[in-house]
């Protein structure tokens, strides 16, 4: 699942955004790349979601990305800024990038001054969440929600047109 949400963000990222000239997952890449750059962080970090009475194991997994930019580039302090906005918007546009996940919730966009292995770039993060169910629901199937449902807050009603009596 980690390995499909990873792909699926970086090919919608890298096609909703084409100032980007790369988009790489990280730490599994190693090599040089092209700047401006997405850089998803695969080190997901998950905490419990509520199940919402479907029995499945529900969890929301936490996101970051990062937009690295050449600081030589003329207004380049802009310029990134711009970007990871556009990087932003087509992650939370992106939702659900086609599969069954909850969508793209962006929980903070803010400069990255720390990474070392990226030092002397403009290095932006965005942070956000999904929420993810593992396994069937008990809803799925065939015959599994009823057809019809009589309900009154007569305890005696019957149902209109039904051959049912009331004893």
């Amino acid at each position: 699942m980690i390995t499909e949400i990873s792909d699926a963000v970086i090919a919608h990222v890298t096609t909703a955004v084409p100032a980007l000239q790369a988009g790489v997952k990280y730490p599994d890449y190693s090599g040089t790349t092209l700047l401006p750059a997405f850089v998803l962080d695969t080190n997901t970090e998950f905490t419990a979601a509520a199940d919402e009475g479907a029995e499945q194991f529900c969890l929301t997994s936490a996101w970051r990305g990062y937009v690295v930019y050449d600081p030589a580039l003329t207004s380049s302090y802009l310029q990134v800024r711009e970007l990871v906005l556009s990087v932003s918007q087509a992650i939370y546009q992106g939702g659900r990038y086609g599969l069954q996940i909850g969508n793209a919730k962006i929980i903070r966009v803010y400069e990255e001054p720390m990474r070392t292995e990226l030092a002397g770039r403009l290095v932006w993060a965005i942070d956000w969440t999904h929420d993810i169910r593992l396994g069937s629901s008990v809803w799925a199937g065939s015959g599994v929600l009823p057809s019809e449902v009589y309900f009154s807050f007569d305890p005696d009603a019957v149902p209109l047109g039904s051959s049912h009596t009331m004893l």
